[in-house]
Formats: C-alpha cells, structure tokens, sequence
C-alpha cells in the first residue's frame, strides 16, 4: 500500500470520527436547522415566538414547527403554548445554552 493510500485512509477515518463526535455532541449547522434555531435564540436572550423565528430564519411555519420537535425531542428547548394564538413560545433550555 503506497503512502498516499495510507493517509487518504487515515483521513477518512479521521472524518468518520469526527463526525460521530458532533453528532453526540450537539446540532451539525449553524446555519440551518437545529443550530440556525439555537443561534437566534441566544440572541434573543433565550426566548422567541413562532412569528419572531418565521421571519429571522426564513423558514415556512411547518419547517419551523419540525425544526423546533426536533430540537425539543434534543432536550436544547422548551415549547410554551400561548393562549388564544396560533403561536407559541420558544425557550432555551441549560442543555441549548451550552
């Protein structure tokens, strides 16, 4: 095996490992999804509306709500229902902040 398969080899590992490393460790983007949402709202000081989100991120209401399970089911927020309203309330959680 030449040298230069041994190292292509070696930096794939290297990839994979990394990989799974900020797959345990939290959201992979900063720019969309799950990472986007978490930037926002420490911006925010922590909290949000729906509406606040739709407009600062760009994204529909049903790719917002997804974004925000997703996160929740991650323990990095919390979801508050606001009466009356067709919005509710975002939260960073200690585990978000981080």
């Amino acid at each position: 095996m030449s040298t230069a398969t041994k190292t292509l080899k070696q930096l794939r590992k290297a990839s994979k490992l990394t990989n799974r490393a900020f797959h345990k460790n939290g959201p992979k983007s900063y720019k969309n999804g799950q990472g986007a949402l978490l930037k926002v709202l420490h911006r925010k000081n922590g909290e949000a509306t729906s509406r606040q989100l739709v407009d600062v991120l760009g994204f529909d209401r049903s790719e917002l709500k997804n974004v925000v399970r997703k996160a929740q089911r991650n323990g990095f927020v919390t979801v508050v229902d606001v009466e009356g309203e067709r919005t509710y309330i975002v939260r960073l959680t200690e585990e978000g902040e981080k």
